[in-house]
């Protein structure tokens, strides 16, 4: 039987595409942050990313985001150690990304 979903896309990006969205309302305690931390250099980024195509937004993932950036020396403002990514591919307007935002 044929999904009757719509479903995303899996991708790999350079970093450098990704501009992490400035409305994102979720912050996490320096405590929870360093626990993520820990967890994704023992394990790995688990769960997606989603990625706008539409205008280059982070949707979700940006605490995983800014851990990935510092673990791998990151330097949004010079593209030094620009590096790959995987994220999960939508392309909606500005209005519904931050609906999207939201939900997750």
């Amino acid at each position: 039987m044929q999904n009757k979903l719509k479903q995303s896309e899996t991708r790999i990006v350079k970093r450098s595409e990704i501009t992490p969205s400035d409305y994102n309302p979720r912050t996490i305690s320096e405590e929870a942050r360093k626990a993520l931390k820990k967890n994704i250099k023992d394990n790995g980024i688990i769960g997606g990313m989603v990625f706008n195509e539409g205008t280059g937004n982070l949707v979700s993932g940006h605490q995983k985001l800014n851990i990935a950036d510092e673990v791998n020396k990151y330097d949004p403002n010079t593209g030094k150690n620009d590096y790959e990514i995987k994220v999960e591919v939508i392309n909606v307007d500005l209005k519904k990304e931050k609906e999207l935002n939201i939900f997750f």
